[in-house]
């Protein structure tokens, strides 16, 4: 991803790009991919009106504005904080966004602005305790539900993971920052109690920070259900079912002691909710 701390000037609102990239729809989803995270645009057009979302984790800020005759767009971001200005543009499958403070006089201060790029497709979502995720490439299908307190397949393998997972905690932490311009942050805990139920929380924060004006917005979830460990051949899985009916499965894999869940690096520590 570019950087975030390119400053722009009035002057440069058009962003240079070519007329056959501001002349592209700009209608559909986009993403922002840092190490740790992701952030999700999502725009619709309507009638020379041009709405949207901003968001990180379970977070979000509205978009609303409008399109010009070069398909450009520009508007108002709500944000719980204030209202910041902001511009977007495509070429090709990038989208630049341009997000300023506005100044007393209503306008919106270019000399403090900040572009933010994007890339058109959503983001995969964030794994592996997120909530009703389809199971993952290379764990086993789902199957009907586990008897109460069986905590894996019965292989050895499995054994072996619900051995090492029973009554601990798995965490997933992610940050990303875009410097001055803000970020977001986001915390997951999945307590893997022995008797085969687990306890799911999960918070989240979005910042934008530009030239003085600050827009942030957090919140929290959770799930609670049953879990158990699969496998497919050599290849492990921990497979959740929530109690609203949802499954979700995810690739467990050992390496230098580290345990990593679809990829992904998570502690694991003692449950000391579990009873």
């Amino acid at each position: 991803m570019r950087t975030l701390a390119t400053i722009l000037s009035a002057a440069l609102l058009a962003l240079a790009l070519p007329a056959t990239g501001r002349a592209q729809a700009l209608a559909g989803t986009y993403s922002a991919q840092g190490d740790a995270g992701s952030v999700i645009l999502t725009l619709s057009v309507s009638r020379g009106k041009l709405s949207g979302t901003l968001a990180g984790g379970a977070e979000r800020f509205t978009l609303e504005g409008v399109v010009d005759e070069d398909g450009d767009g520009e508007g108002t971001m709500r944000t719980p904080q204030g209202n910041l200005y902001f511009a977007v543009e495509v070429d090709g499958n990038d989208l630049l966004l341009l997000v300023a403070e506005m100044g007393s006089d209503g306008e919106p201060n270019f000399a403090t602005a900040r572009e933010i790029a994007f890339t058109r497709g959503a983001a995969p979502p964030n794994p592996p305790l997120a909530q009703g995720r389809e199971p993952a490439p290379g764990a086993a299908p789902s199957t009907p539900a586990p008897p109460a307190g069986a905590l894996h397949d019965g292989t050895p393998l499995a054994r072996e993971w619900s051995q090492l997972l029973a009554g601990r905690k798995l965490t997933k932490m992610e940050s990303y920052s875009s410097g001055s311009s803000g970020g977001y942050s986001s915390r997951a805990d999945a307590y893997l109690c022995s008797n085969g139920e687990f306890l799911y929380r999960d918070q989240s924060s979005v910042s934008v920070d530009v030239g003085g004006a600050f827009g942030n917005s957090s919140g929290q979830g959770g799930e609670q259900g049953r879990w158990r460990i699969i496998t497919q051949g050599q290849v492990a899985g921990i497979e959740f079912r929530m109690a609203n009916g949802n499954v979700a499965q995810a690739r467990l894999d050992r390496q230098d002691g580290k345990t990593f869940v679809d990829g992904q690096r998570v502690l694991v520590t003692p449950a000391e909710i579990c009873p």
